[in-house]
């Protein structure tokens, strides 16, 4: 309801339970969807995941070229976020923000998945281990597309 009221009118849910009619039952290792059919992929569970790399990986997979990802998690400080975008392999660490979500502290990690971009200037500096988030986006300036894809 409150999306609606927001002016969103086209949401799919996921979770492990059945809450329809809303939210329908898919595990979220093997997203029943095809690639790129979404513009915002958001997880509150990605820390109670058994395996949050795939998660992540069907994240980014079923999110368009310019959509985002969002991930809730406890609250957490600087390291653990860079652990949490780390995980992510086609998109870009936009920002964190601890905010207050079902009454419980939380950080919430945003990433944008710009893929062309991403692939053809930065993939091999954002694959270096050695580097921190902060590192690694020191020489980036907000997302403009190129001249030569208008």
């Amino acid at each position: 309801m409150a999306l609606n009221n927001m002016g969103v009118s086209d949401v799919t849910g996921v979770e492990i339970v059945d809450s329809l009619p809303l939210v329908k039952r898919a595990d979220p290792n093997n997203l029943p969807f095809f690639y790129g059919v979404f513009y915002l992929a958001f997880s509150a569970h990605l820390e109670e995941a058994l395996f949050p790399l795939r998660i992540v990986g069907e994240m980014e997979r079923t999110v368009r070229n310019g959509g985002v990802c969002v991930v809730a998690v406890k609250e957490c400080g600087g390291e653990e976020v860079d652990a949490i975008a780390r995980l992510f392999r086609k998109c870009m660490f936009v920002g964190a923000e601890n905010v207050t979500l079902i009454g419980m502290r939380m950080t919430r990690i945003i990433m944008s998945c710009h893929f062309f971009f991403f692939m053809i200037f930065f993939e091999f500096h954002l694959h270096d281990p050695r580097c921190s988030i902060r590192q690694r986006l020191a020489p980036f300036k907000p997302f403009t597309e190129p001249k030569f894809l208008h």
